[in-house]
């Protein structure tokens, strides 16, 4: 009896270690301040999406959330790596499985070549898009270019993150 009581305690005792590595290591993603009147402003730092030409994408969010904008915009700032040069981005989407959200304005923020092709950029959606595509679990991000367009899906690590950061952040805005 003895042993099992030491077991089941062993067992409770991992499970709650690991729930809060879990929480903590989620935690580790974002930021969020108050910015008085304004609610609070959140960022969630950046997490990779890659695509099957071996592209990169590296993208953060920005957003502020309270009673006067719960209809604001979200900043998402990336990077795109490639092998080749890429051509001016037309559009830049979240894409659903049913339905892709376009930027309502994209920014280069800079160009630079090393072993690779680096372009930064900045887009904005509405918040409401952000909040559909995490509500969705699983997204893609989309370049649409004069050379064509990439899908950039999540790395498995990206992947595994977008859940975590709905339940910590966009569940409890709603």
């Amino acid at each position: 009896m003895k042993l099992f009581r030491n077991l089941f305690l062993l067992l409770v005792t991992s499970l709650f270690c690991i729930s809060c590595i879990t929480t903590s290591s989620v935690r580790k993603r974002y930021m969020s301040q108050y910015v008085g009147d304004e609610g609070l402003q959140y960022f969630i730092k950046p997490f990779a999406f890659e695509a099957s030409n071996h592209s990169t994408l590296i993208a953060d969010f920005t957003f502020r959330h309270g009673e006067l904008n719960l209809n604001d915009t979200v900043a998402i700032n990336y990077t795109v790596r490639t092998n080749k040069k890429e051509g001016r981005i037309k559009k830049f989407c979240i894409s659903l499985p049913n339905k892709d959200f376009e930027a309502l304005s994209t920014t280069v923020l800079y160009k630079e070549k090393d072993s690779e092709y680096v372009t930064r950029y900045t887009s904005l959606f509405l918040y409401k898009q952000l909040r559909a595509a995490y509500k969705e679990q699983s997204f893609n991000l989309k370049t649409i270019a004069d050379e064509g367009t990439v899908v950039y899906k999540p790395t498995k690590t990206s992947s595994k993150l977008i859940p975590a950061l709905d339940e910590s952040i966009f569940q409890l805005l709603d």
